[in-house]
């Protein structure tokens, strides 16, 4: 049975005390949260005195509002832990990180098809996989690309979700010429080689510095971005101005709008970075995306930008 609950930092404060930590993070908070409050309740069963039990009475609303939020979170981490366990997401995520981030292409070739031949594992996930791999090796791919597609075709099977996992295939070369590195502005890997990161070395070169564990060592390209705000040092001809001012020390307000949809870890880079730069910096977008929605909504665009070319 499905069951929903509301997270809102608001009114939830274990909750925006934590909302930008990690599963695991979250997962330990959530077990001194429980931990605290049943101190509390053995606390509760040692009422003695008169005075005791009045001052409990009076700070009993505030009780039963917490053992609420305690129960609620409790609730959702145990709901985390199955889907994590059932996806194997901490295997997957582990070998995402590991693509984006290191350049190992014959390594991760064989981890993929492994990955897609394993039947533990869930078709869409290995899709999302394929497309990381694509993306990233582009300039590498050669008939890898068919083999991938072939090996999709004989261990997935996606019926009955709205994105027709077929057509998937039969674009995946199509993509690559709409989405591919060709088409980017910027690099989103280190060693991408295009005419303009030719001319654009430093853009090039990812740092990966104070990583906390393997599961966070990507950092998406708004990091960058802002970096290079803060630092007046971003290029005009990637992000034009519509006035003649420009930039001559960092913004104490930043505004950062993107269109089509942002990702939950682009609203953790922005966390962070206002942390850093000590800059009121707020992310604006008319939809947040997971990786299923991402597709579905590239697909659904790419499409009729084939029928309209």
């Amino acid at each position: 049975m499905t069951k929903e609950i509301v997270l809102n930092p608001f009114n939830d404060k274990f909750f925006e005390e934590n909302l930008m930590k990690n599963y695991g993070e979250f997962a330990e908070m959530t077990q001194r949260y429980v931990l605290q409050f049943a101190s509390k309740r053995k606390d509760v069963r040692e009422l003695k005195t008169i005075e005791e039990m009045q001052k409990f009475v009076e700070h009993y609303p505030e009780f039963l509002a917490e053992q609420g939020s305690v129960s609620k979170h409790l609730s959702l981490v145990q709901e985390l832990k199955e889907v994590v366990g059932t996806r194997k997401l901490m295997e997957l995520s582990m070998f995402e990180q590991d693509i984006v981030c290191q350049n190992k292409f014959n390594a991760h070739f064989e981890q993929l098809q492994q990955f897609i031949g394993d039947s533990s594992f869930h078709d869409f996930d290995k899709l999302k996989l394929t497309l990381i791999f694509i993306f990233r090796y582009q300039h590498k791919l050669d008939d890898h690309l068919s083999t991938l597609r072939t090996l999709l075709r004989q261990h997935c099977q996606l019926e009955g979700r709205e994105i027709e996992v077929w057509s998937v295939f039969d674009l995946l070369s199509s993509i690559l010429d709409y989405f591919g590195m060709d088409q980017r502005s910027t690099p989103l890997f280190e060693d991408e080689k295009t005419k303009l990161i030719g001319k654009l070395t430093s853009l090039v070169k990812f740092q990966f510095i104070d990583i906390e564990c393997v599961f966070t060592q990507h950092k998406p390209l708004l990091s960058r971005v802002i970096d290079e705000i803060m630092k007046n040092q971003l290029k005009v001809e990637h992000f034009p101005y519509l006035s003649d001012a420009t930039l001559d020390k960092p913004p104490k307000d930043l505004i950062i709008f993107i269109v089509g949809g942002a990702t939950y870890e682009e609203a953790l880079t922005v966390s962070a970075k206002r942390q850093e730069h000590k800059c009121n910096i707020v992310l604006g977008s008319p939809w947040v995306h997971n990786s299923y929605s991402f597709l579905k909504d590239s697909i659904t665009n790419f499409t009729s930008f084939l029928d309209t070319a």
